[in-house]
């Protein structure tokens, strides 16, 4: 099995304004040494508290955050695209759904509008919606059937590689668990490699095959999901287990 995504010593940073009107700005550091792989057809979890790292990860993997140093190495033809924490947030409000999820067709392809029309109703339906949404508004819709619009416009350009920033948080529990179940349906059908964040540890052990664990901007962990849980070498991994009551075997 190949590698889809190699991230190689990482350090990242975001820029801080000065209090005063001539002071200069100053970077702090967020990311310190990151580093970890993602394979060709896996679910690859990203574990931690929030403000550990885990999202600011995902935008130098995506080129959205520029201030960084290392190595981000993504297999050609991969494109990733993002699904977001808040399926709302993410979706245009002023615009129909079938509008939003021709977006990325229009600015990547020379797909003509019927045939991104017909590409969106395929894809509505593969999400598990009927074309009748295509048609309605954000506001239109349930948590459930935004997060899965958010879904299927993050796969209209057929990524490789699809990175989950806390997909699930937003829903209900009954929701979580039909969404959670969706998205490994369309990786195993769509051969589909996904780098998911979260911060749910019996979420990510259901779903994923590796698991790196990240604390203050750091990977302290990492490796196969079943040798984290039951036998974890770092004390915090210990914690984040202990919190969320799932048993482990002390070395």
């Amino acid at each position: 099995m190949s590698e889809i995504l190699r991230v190689e010593h990482v350090n990242a940073y975001y820029k801080k304004r000065s209090d005063s009107f001539l002071g200069k700005s100053t970077r702090e550091q967020v990311l310190h040494d990151v580093s970890l792989t993602v394979e060709e057809g896996e679910i690859h979890g990203i574990v931690g508290e929030s403000g550990c790292g885990k999202t600011t990860l995902a935008k130098v993997i995506l080129g959205i955050n520029p201030h960084y140093d290392g190595n981000v190495i993504v297999a050609p033809g991969s494109r990733p695209q993002m699904i977001f924490q808040d399926p709302y947030g993410s979706l245009n409000p002023a615009r129909k759904v079938g509008w939003i999820m021709e977006e990325p067709l229009r600015l990547n392809t020379k797909d003509n509008r019927q045939l991104r029309r017909e590409k969106v109703l395929t894809m509505l339906e593969r999400v598990g919606l009927s074309e009748e949404i295509a048609g309605r508004y954000p506001s239109q819709l349930s948590g459930g059937q935004r997060q899965r619009v958010g879904i299927a416009t993050a796969l209209m350009l057929e990524p490789k590689l699809l990175i989950a920033d806390e997909p699930l948080s937003a829903l209900d529990v009954t929701i979580q668990a039909q969404v959670a179940e969706l998205l490994q349906k369309l990786q195993k059908e769509m051969g589909l490699s996904v780098l998911l964040i979260s911060h749910d540890l019996r979420m990510v052990y259901n779903l994923c095959k590796k698991i790196s664990i990240m604390e203050h901007g750091r990977v302290i962990e990492s490796g196969k999901v079943d040798d984290i849980y039951f036998t974890p070498t770092e004390n915090y991994t210990k914690e984040l287990l202990e919190a969320a009551g799932i048993c482990y075997n002390e070395k």
